[in-house]
């Protein structure tokens, strides 16, 4: 579903993507020679954000600041705040 966001770029996340915060920050791969380092050093672009979210009866992903919206059809969604009350007690 990143991917999606993104226009189709391809995104490899963790298993653990998104299970700990609602936030994820995906880093941007910078284009690399054939010895493997960057082609135009230094990469001063800020990562991408995206927060998860819960409402209308499911799971939705949203660019941050003021992107687009993907709905997650296969997902589960647990709000954060009911996360830290089951851990707690």
């Amino acid at each position: 579903m990143v991917n999606r966001l993104l226009g189709g770029v391809p995104v490899t996340l963790s298993r653990e993507a998104l299970t700990n915060s609602s936030i994820l920050v995906v880093e941007r791969a910078e284009p690399r020679n054939l010895q493997q380092r960057p082609l135009a050093g230094r990469s001063l672009e800020a990562p991408l954000r995206f927060q998860l979210l819960e409402g209308a009866g499911g799971c939705w992903l949203r660019l941050l600041p003021q992107g687009p919206v993907q709905r997650l059809n296969e997902a589960r969604c647990v709000r954060e705040e009911a996360q830290g009350q089951q851990a707690g007690g």
